[in-house]
């Protein structure tokens, strides 16, 4: 039997504390105080048919809700196209049941079972499913070369637009070092900007021109980057990527996460930005790398499905690393120094057993021998 009610989301933590299960951290309603049902609030539920006449949740929304409280495992897609914005969670319990809660303008629409499929075939409309893509590129570079090349990106798109709308020739232009860092640090707000999605994704906040410049030195060296005695030009691949990519039309950003046996919750992710049907730019944080990579609608359709339809992705989670970071819990790469969601630095572990100082990539405890996975 299907199930689909609309709520307000300010009820959904009162609902879950109606529920005698032990809620999960991966639970939608650890979010928000423990806030009990008004009067009027109660009537609306109960002439919604989510409530009985005892002020009790209903047999049939009560699995909902038990659903939603023991969940752990969840995969999130957040879409914007537009003005049009789109948000749908689905949360899996540990026999892999899927209940979603989708954000819309009315409020939050729960549905068990979760229809997925739907919702995949309702991005394939804005997305397409094409097997093309406008270029190969695949490149993995530092959160601060990112940046630096965010910001050169930016300038040249910036310079290409204003070619076309002044009916002008295009002209590689070089970019001062001081430049490049006003395009970072001074960009708008908005997701049409590379620069702006990029220091959402590395959580980097102190920004200095010395950094920009070490980072640019480096992507002279890959060649992203092309050097004269005036400043820096984008190179070939980037000129590609940002030709790609000019203006961006979608944007989408998937994540999901799954609480470990020891209680963490641990999570993993990526974002796509959409210019066309054939132009699309997947961005992933692997450890303290950033992953640039042209790829199909096709493509990331998959990825859309791998994680929102099938439950024994989400058991993959937890066993990525076993080292998580201790602020945001992000998944972190086995010799990451930083994390790439939130910039906390990575501690040295200690052994379990002795409490001796181990490196990043220890097997074995240099003092005792205990095994660093046991």
């Amino acid at each position: 039997m299907s199930l689909e009610i609309q709520l307000d989301s300010k009820i959904l933590k009162s609902l879950g504390n109606m529920v005698s299960v032990k809620q999960s951290m991966i639970s939608p309603f650890n979010k928000g105080g423990d806030i009990e049902l008004t009067a009027s609030e109660k009537d609306a539920l109960n002439k919604s048919g989510v409530l009985d006449g005892t002020g009790k949740i209903v047999d049939n929304v009560n699995s909902s809700i038990e659903a939603l409280a023991t969940a752990n495992a969840y995969g999130r897609v957040q879409f914007t196209s537009g003005l049009e914005l789109f948000e749908n969670i689905s949360y899996f319990s540990k026999e892999g049941h899927a209940v979603a809660i989708t954000n819309s303008k009315d409020g939050l629409i729960l549905q068990d079972p979760a229809p997925t499929a739907e919702i995949i075939d309702g991005l394939k409309q804005y997305t397409g499913e094409s097997l093309v893509k406008k270029c190969e590129l695949n490149i993995e570079i530092s959160a601060e070369e990112t940046l630096a090349l965010a910001g050169i990106i930016d300038l040249y798109r910036k310079s290409f637009l204003s070619a076309i709308a002044n009916e002008k020739e295009l002209v590689l232009e070089t970019y001062r070092i001081d430049d490049i860092y006003n395009a970072i640090v001074n960009c708008k707000e908005d997701t049409q900007w590379l620069a702006y999605v990029m220091k959402r994704m590395t959580g980097i906040s102190e920004i200095t021109t010395e950094m920009i410049k070490k980072a640019l030195e480096n992507l002279i060296i890959s060649e992203l980057v092309i050097s004269d005695n005036k400043g820096y030009k984008a190179g070939e691949k980037t000129a590609t990527l940002a030709n790609a990519i000019l203006i961006v039309n979608q944007l989408l950003t998937m994540d999901a996460g799954r609480e470990a046996d020891n209680g963490e919750v641990v999570k993993v992710g990526f974002t796509c930005l959409q210019a066309g049907l054939h132009e699309i730019l997947s961005i992933d944080a692997n450890g303290d790398q950033i992953r640039l990579e042209m790829i199909s609608s096709a493509e990331m359709i998959e990825y859309v499905t791998h994680f929102m339809m099938d439950a024994d992705a989400l058991k993959e989670i937890a066993g990525v690393s076993n080292k998580i970071c201790s602020n945001c819990k992000n998944i972190l790469k086995d010799k990451a120094k930083f994390c790439p969601s939130c910039g906390t630095p990575v501690l040295a572990p200690n052994c379990k057993m002795c409490g001796a100082a181990l490196t990043p990539d220890s097997k074995f405890c240099g003092n005792c021998g205990t095994s660093v996975n046991n």
